[in-house]
């Protein structure tokens, strides 16, 4: 391991260290450049998929509560009385 990446470094910045990098690993450092780990092509693509795996269950949260507040301004649509 010969590059290294600071613990707050952006993914995009963690992608270029690991391609450029022969072994395809950079080391992880802290704020004062002790080491904390390591970091590879398998660790940032499973820090992809839980983003996006958030992105989706966020957007479904979402649209669940616009069909809700859709639901609530429809006339007739639940919670008001039959017609007289």
């Amino acid at each position: 391991v010969h590059d290294t990446v600071t613990r707050d470094a952006t993914l995009r910045d963690a992608l270029e260290a690991v391609l450029t990098d022969n072994a395809g690993r950079v080391a992880v450092t802290g704020r004062r450049g002790e080491y904390t780990g390591v970091v590879d092509m398998e660790t940032l693509m499973n820090s992809v998929h839980e983003m996006l795996e958030e992105d989706r269950l966020d957007a479904m949260e979402h649209q669940q509560e616009l069909a809700d507040q859709r639901a609530e301004r429809e006339p007739g649509a639940g919670g008001g009385e039959a017609g007289a």
